[in-house]
């Protein structure tokens, strides 16, 4: 009983800290805010995190990452052969996470503010969480002669996040809609766009 308890609690305290460093960074909240939105005291945060703020963050961060790479192998996997709309679906699959995770924001904003150890350890988490399972989709593809120009395939699946991360971030600059059908039509487009540069012409033209 004591135990369920304690993990009742400590899921509840790293679902609150999700929401928080998703939404605002690491630099952006303190253990006090995490604490307020559980409207428990501070100190009884230690006993879930005796590492405190960063200690919180990597796990967070690490659980996060883990369920976006197997959601994306689901959708992945559902989505067929064709490497259009397994794209496609990866996209959509990005899209939707709540709350979104920018790579390039845990390199620029919140990796700099924490240990390097534990920077490391978490980058290696999110390489593998949100590059592999896209990796993985362009060397099938490219062993199948759908695509070819993959002497640098972290750089396409690099490419694939980045223009999904540019089309979150227009989402919320344009007020924050969360419009899942919109998405859909916004992943469906920066696939098609990306795919004409990488898909062999007919007639073997350059």
């Amino acid at each position: 009983m004591g135990g369920g308890r304690s993990s009742t609690a400590r899921e509840r305290v790293l679902a609150a800290a999700e929401g928080l460093f998703g939404e605002r960074g690491y630099r952006g909240v303190t253990l006090g805010d995490v604490a307020e939105e559980l409207g428990m005291r501070k100190p009884s945060l230690y006993h879930h995190a005796p590492g405190g703020k960063e200690q919180l963050y990597v796990e967070v961060m690490e659980k996060l990452l883990e369920r976006y790479r197997a959601e994306m192998e689901e959708a992945l996997a559902q989505a067929g052969p064709g490497i259009g709309e397994q794209l496609k679906a990866a996209a959509r699959s990005i899209l939707s996470q709540r709350p979104p995770v920018s790579l390039e924001g845990m390199v620029l904003r919140d990796m700099p503010a924490i240990s390097e150890e534990r920077s490391r350890r978490l980058m290696d988490v999110a390489y593998r969480s949100l590059h592999g399972p896209l990796l993985a989709a362009l060397a099938a593809a490219s062993n199948r002669g759908e695509l070819h120009h993959l002497q640098d395939p972290p750089l396409i699946s690099g490419t694939i996040l980045s223009l999904v991360g540019g089309a979150q971030v227009s989402a919320y600059a344009a007020g924050g809609r969360d419009d899942r059908a919109d998405e859909g039509e916004v992943a469906d487009a920066l696939v098609d766009v990306l795919l004409d540069g990488l898909r062999p012409r007919v007639g073997g033209g350059s």
